[in-house]
């Protein structure tokens, strides 16, 4: 009896051990998984963490490098600085027309608005049109003289037209020698744009944009976007810059067709 009694005794204390045991495993299990699930949590939290961080520097450095204009080598600044000429006075005047004359592309204050400007030949057309980021195929307007608008155009273009002249009004017109090529020409009413064309003859000019964007009226968003691309930007603080389209006409054929109304209305033409 007593050793049945020693047996069932010890039958009882291992029976309680495993019981403690399997308990033990049952923690160890929760607290496995109750681990498992912080380092999940860690983890995720850092990689957001490191995201969040990288977006701000990478914003930091689009906002940074959108709004430098200059680089920080200063020989860099002296060679920016020189590409802004100031248009209020004749030696401004005189350095900007060289500019043009020997085949640079400029941005100056125009009788209508900014305008991306160059001597009216092919190869500038290319250079504009790249600046632009546009097809060369497109054809620019021609800033120039009454006396050589009439030269250009002759008879093509009505007495009515030269008259008005020089206004915010362009023209589209056969050339005289060419019957079958239209050009688009404008005489600006503008003091400083007249003693440049008188320098350098006509001149092409343009918006100042990328094509499909609407053109920058603002110094400031010139000077950022386009100084590296042109070879000077004149200005002038004592003039105002209207900022305002110009009415173009075309009088290829009669009755003669607005094609967009600007300053000047068809009232205004009279034709």
């Amino acid at each position: 009896q007593k050793q049945l009694d020693s047996l069932q005794e010890a039958n009882g204390a291992r029976n309680q051990q495993l019981r403690v045991s399997d308990i033990d495993l049952d923690d160890l299990e929760g607290v496995l998984l109750e681990d498992t699930k912080t380092s999940t949590k860690i983890i995720i939290t850092l990689v957001i963490s490191l995201v969040l961080v990288m977006l701000c520097i990478l914003i930091l450095f689009k906002k940074t490098e959108s709004e430098s204009t200059y680089i920080d080598d200063a020989n860099t600044k002296k060679q920016i600085n020189k590409k802004f000429i100031d248009l209020s006075t004749n030696d401004g005047i005189k350095k900007i027309s060289k500019i043009i004359q020997n085949g640079g592309v400029v941005i100056i204050p125009c009788d209508t608005m900014w305008g991306i400007c160059a001597l009216a030949n092919d190869e500038n057309k290319t250079k504009i049109a790249r600046i632009k980021e546009r097809e060369v195929s497109k054809e620019f307007i021609t800033l120039c003289s009454k006396a050589e608008a009439k030269e250009i155009f002759g008879s093509n273009c009505p007495n009515s037209i030269y008259d008005k002249w020089p206004c915010a009004l362009t023209v589209v017109s056969n050339i005289k020698l060419q019957k079958n090529k239209t050009l688009a020409i404008r005489v600006p009413k503008d003091k400083v744009l007249e003693k440049i064309i008188k320098e350098t003859g006509a001149i092409y000019s343009t918006s100042v944009n990328k094509s499909g964007e609407e053109s920058i009226t603002n110094f400031d968003i010139i000077k950022k976007k386009f100084t590296n691309k042109v070879d000077a930007i004149g200005y002038n603080d004592k003039r105002r810059i209207p900022n305002i389209q110009s009415t173009i006409i075309d009088v290829t054929n009669v009755p003669y067709k607005i094609l967009r109304e600007g300053s000047i209305s068809k009232k205004d033409l009279n034709l």
